[in-house]
């Protein structure tokens, strides 16, 4: 499934509201309960939309009969940082649409810009690009809808502008194409590679105690932590002394990576919400 922003961009006060909202009444985005939630959430008809949908998307809540609940790492969220203050929780959000069955074309935008390559590319292009990632069935003009509520996004007064994930700039020259976009540098912090690995077993290899490195690139986890591959090597290789609860092994210049039964996704998450350090640029 798509991640249907009708353009509007996720923000920090549409986050708290919607989840605790949600918990509160898990018909809150029913068509019975519109005006209550107009009123509650300070959005439109189509808003409400775009925030069940983000929301939705990147797993905070999921469906419920007619209705929606807190999802698990909703429930993380909301028990460590229930203002969505914290850059660990906007990481752990961006994570986890990159590797949700449900956000596209979030992570197209990942996919098909490359973390090393430092040049920008038009509006246009990146669109074009995006609509080649596997998977996509969205018409163009669909397609560039969702997009723009994902890019403003990363952009001012967007919920992610903060990490540096990607950035922006505009040729007032330009005859139709003036908005120009490349892959940030953020400083990643361990939390989010961490999250990033267990988010990527859980949804790819949900039963296996280890995996190979290669694997992981495979899923794309360099780009979704804008790193290069051999940076995200060193980084979790560093990560893997620390007894995390992830072991990293060579073998026959076959790099892999086995697990603790306690190394999960859930377990990372809440570890990441309540050490992790700030990493607001």
């Amino acid at each position: 499934m798509a991640l249907d922003t009708q353009s509007f961009p996720m923000n920090r006060w549409w986050a708290q509201a919607g989840l605790k909202a949600v918990q509160s009444n898990p018909a809150i985005f029913s068509n019975a309960n519109r005006r209550m939630a107009r009123k509650e959430l300070l959005a439109g008809a189509n808003m409400l939309t775009a925030i069940k949908n983000w929301l939705s998307a990147s797993k905070l809540i999921k469906k419920d009969g007619n209705g929606f609940v807190v999802g698990r790492y909703g429930k993380a969220i909301l028990e460590n940082d229930p203002t969505f203050q914290r850059s660990s929780t906007w990481w752990a959000f961006h994570l986890l649409l990159c590797l949700s069955e449900d956000a596209y074309p979030y992570h197209g935008v990942f996919v098909q810009l490359e973390p090393s390559v430092r040049t920008y590319i038009g509006t246009k292009a990146l669109v074009e690009r995006v609509s080649e990632v596997e998977g996509n069935d969205l018409r163009v003009g669909t397609l560039e809808t969702y997009l723009d509520g994902i890019l403003k996004t990363f952009g001012r007064d967007g919920a992610l502008e903060g990490l540096g994930l990607v950035e922006s700039r505009i040729d007032r020259g330009a005859s139709d194409d003036n908005v120009f976009w490349r892959l940030g540098a953020p400083l990643v912090p361990d939390g989010a590679i961490l999250f990033g690995i267990a988010l990527t077993r859980e949804r790819f290899f949900p039963t296996r105690i280890s995996v190979d490195f290669s694997e992981l690139i495979g899923m794309h986890l360099d780009h979704y932590l804008l790193t290069s591959q051999d940076a995200l090597r060193a980084r979790i290789k560093q990560l893997s002394l620390k007894n995390l609860g992830l072991q990293y092994t060579t073998n026959a210049n076959l790099d892999s990576l086995s697990f603790d039964p306690l190394f999960t996704a859930e377990s990372v998450l809440i570890t990441f919400l309540q050490e992790g350090a700030d990493t607001w640029m």
